[in-house]
């Protein structure tokens, strides 16, 4: 998710610095998700997006798989 998020910034954005860093601490990720078990996005220090709301996106473009809400 990660990744594609920094391919799909660097394709719009090609001088654009990116710095990507895995938080681990179950303290840090609580300030951002309340769910620890699912992958965030966090930029800014802002939750843009979680897992399951990118799935869900995309399947409402036809893209991806379909996952119920």
């Amino acid at each position: 998710m990660v990744l594609s998020a920094q391919s799909e910034l660097q394709t719009q954005y090609p001088d654009l610095a990116v710095e990507i860093a895995e938080i681990k601490d179950p303290s840090e990720i609580g300030k951002y998700a309340l769910v620890l078990i699912l992958p965030s996005l966090v930029v800014n220090e802002k939750l843009v997006c979680r897992v399951g709301l990118r799935q869900r996106a995309f399947s409402a473009q036809g893209r991806g798989p379909h996952l119920a809400a």
